[in-house]
């Protein structure tokens, strides 16, 4: 649930239109924050979702923490948006970001992310249970 509630079509139309078109005025965590909105709304196109897709595979978020990396993941599958190949490069970044300084808010968001797919990503589904058994037992 997103704390905006707006339900006006037109208004979300047109903040698409102008997050696509100026992306270049937005920082990468003001852009990950509007793509985290737009989908707690479930609103925004596919064209916008693979914006958000290209930004990605372009680099444009290689700066982002990982608290915004899975707020990005968690976006897109909240819509259920995003391609396999997406997907799979998400995946690897993933596998070298998670440590225990990752939340378990955020360790949930990623499992919760990829649980209809487990089945493609083993490495992913055995660090984030590792990283779950360190917490239990501390």
């Amino acid at each position: 649930m997103d704390f905006f509630c707006v339900s006006d079509s037109n208004l979300w139309v047109n903040l698409e239109m102008y997050t696509i078109r100026k992306d270049n005025l937005f920082s990468h965590q003001a852009l990950i924050a509007i793509c985290s909105h737009f989908a707690a709304q479930q609103e925004g196109s596919r064209d916008f979702y693979d914006f958000f897709e290209f930004m990605y595979t372009s680099n444009k978020f290689k700066d982002c923490s990982t608290n915004e990396l899975i707020t990005l993941l968690y976006s897109f599958y909240t819509v259920h948006a995003g391609s396999v190949h997406f997907l799979r490069l998400l995946y690897e970044d993933l596998l070298l970001r998670l440590d225990d300084k990752t939340t378990t808010y955020d360790l949930l968001r990623v499992l919760q992310s990829y649980s209809e797919i487990s089945k493609d990503y083993p490495k992913l589904f055995m660090q984030l249970e590792n990283l779950f058994v360190k917490r239990f037992e501390q």
